[in-house]
């Protein structure tokens, strides 16, 4: 009897991804446009697993995507507990600044967001525009 595919425990592995194809190409192309978009359904139908595919380079590239042109951080919100927005902001910002290890001006950047006592929407459009002056998506 072959092994059941499902992962009730979180996010597939790409080589254990199956289908949402078209899901997929809808993703990359709302990434290509810089477009935002919402991904939504019942619990266990794969949107996690699709998020989680996009942290993958050799998707990108099976995509015919530059992953190297962009910053992607994944969070699974329920593991913010209790949620709050600066405890969301503050994981964003620390795995983005993992993303950014070699960029020593944008960590400095984070690093000085992090160390408040609030994440502003000011302080994200900073970082965002810091971002987009080095061409990354």
């Amino acid at each position: 009897m072959p092994n059941n595919p499902f992962f009730p425990a979180g996010p597939v592995p790409p080589e254990y991804f199956i289908g949402r194809k078209s899901e997929l190409r809808f993703a990359f192309d709302l990434i290509s446009k810089n477009l935002h978009g919402a991904f939504y359904g019942s619990p266990g139908m794969g949107k996690s697993s699709l998020l989680y595919l996009l942290t993958y380079p050799e998707i990108w590239q099976q995509q015919g995507q530059d992953y190297s042109k962009s910053l992607i951080v994944y969070l699974n919100c329920t593991n913010l507990n209790p949620f709050t927005p600066y405890a969301f902001w503050q994981e964003v910002l620390i795995l983005l600044k993992e993303e950014v290890e070699d960029n020593d001006e944008l960590k400095a950047v984070i690093d000085r967001v992090l160390e408040g006592d609030t994440i502003e929407k000011t302080d994200i459009r900073q970082i965002l525009r810091k971002i987009g002056k080095q061409d990354k998506d």
